[in-house]
């Protein structure tokens, strides 16, 4: 699981073309399984972040956009996270 709460700025760049940065804090869980010689040890431990992030939207027509965004993501201990995400929507 990797929860976001945050905010984002929206800029138009053309009639059917939006913008966005974004920003706000994340908690993420990480899980991990190591089997050692048939032992299987378990751990699971949360880290809270910040995350920032850019994307863009383009409208179809009617109501219906498609867009893209890049999350970065930066949690305690070091841990790093890189994210591409692909949107399909309708807005009502």
């Amino acid at each position: 699981r990797d929860p976001y709460a945050g905010g984002r700025v929206t800029f138009a760049v053309s009639r059917n073309a939006k913008v966005y940065l974004k920003a706000g804090y994340t908690n993420a869980r990480i899980k991990a399984t190591v089997n050692e010689g048939g032992v299987v040890t378990s751990d699971a431990a949360n880290a809270d972040g910040i995350r920032g992030g850019i994307g863009a939207q383009i409208a179809l027509g009617g109501k219906a956009y498609v867009g893209g965004e890049y999350r970065y993501s930066d949690y305690d201990d070091g841990l790093k996270r890189h994210q591409l995400a692909v949107s399909v929507g309708t807005r009502f």
